[in-house]
């Protein structure tokens, strides 16, 4: 009976080149990665600061050291900070944004979900919603008192038709700011504003 020698361990062994599967896979493995460093090293990557080769480090593959243009990193800083002194800074121009409150613009209160209650209550957090994204400030109107307010429409809810959009309902002309006793106050005609 022939008896071959492993080709990774060194091992007697009845097959041809390998005593087991990981014998063989580990001799392949590592026949390949010295191809892929030989393939490398005949077509390397050159720093574009120094010039020099962009060595392979432990543990980096070959592919990855395709993708860098630079050996390390002193390189890399050199190369970019001699570049921030020859092109000149673009102009910045500051950019103006204006805020705008879009959700409302086209929805009527009629298609709104819920009736009743539920619909006043879905305006109502839309006027809050609009209240906050403008920053106003968050005192009553009438007393100046901050702890706890509430979103008021000067024109009342009932008298909106539901063909009505929404953004006439909630304009920053009809809302204000107002503490919970003059709130109520105003929704009893007791006060006008």
């Amino acid at each position: 009976m022939l008896v071959n020698k492993c080709l990774n361990c060194g091992r007697d062994t009845k097959n041809p080149k390998f005593c087991s599967l990981s014998c063989g896979t580990i001799f392949n493995n590592i026949k390949k990665g010295e191809k892929t460093l030989k393939d490398y090293y005949k077509n390397p990557n050159y720093c574009i600061y120094c010039g020099k080769i962009i060595e392979l480090r432990g543990g980096t593959r070959v592919q990855d050291i395709r993708r860098n243009k630079f050996c390390n990193h002193s390189c890399a800083s050199d190369y970019n900070n001699k570049l921030k002194g020859i092109i000149p800074k673009k102009e910045r121009i500051p950019k103006v944004r204006v805020r705008v409150y879009r959700v409302d613009e086209t929805v009527t209160i009629g298609s709104l979900y819920g009736k009743g209650a539920s619909k006043y209550a879905i305006i109502r957090s839309k006027a809050r919603a609009k209240m906050n994204f403008y920053k106003v400030e968050k005192e009553c109107c009438v007393c100046g008192y901050s702890t706890h307010i509430e979103v008021h429409h000067k024109k009342f809810l009932n008298t909106y038709s539901d063909d009505t959009l929404l953004s006439v309902v909630n304009d920053l002309n009809n809302l204000i700011y107002l503490c919970p006793t003059h709130h109520w106050e105003f929704d009893n005609k007791l006060i006008n504003l």
